[in-house]
């Protein structure tokens, strides 16, 4: 798996896609995109943690 792909998959940022799109179509629809921005950010951040790299190098 890629830095990606694993970043994409951690827990909280999970949560934070879930709670997004759950705030976007619920409560007010300018949630969804800045939540969704929120998350790629997060994503991208986490990709560039170098422990996650050493943990995508290892194999599995």
């Amino acid at each position: 798996m890629n830095n990606l792909t694993i970043a994409a998959t951690r827990p909280l940022n999970i949560i934070v896609l879930v709670i997004s799109l759950v705030a976007g179509l619920a409560v007010a629809i300018w949630l969804l995109p800045l939540g969704l921005v929120v998350y790629a950010a997060a994503v991208v951040l986490a990709a560039r943690d170098p422990s996650l790299a050493a943990l995508a190098q290892r194999p599995a």
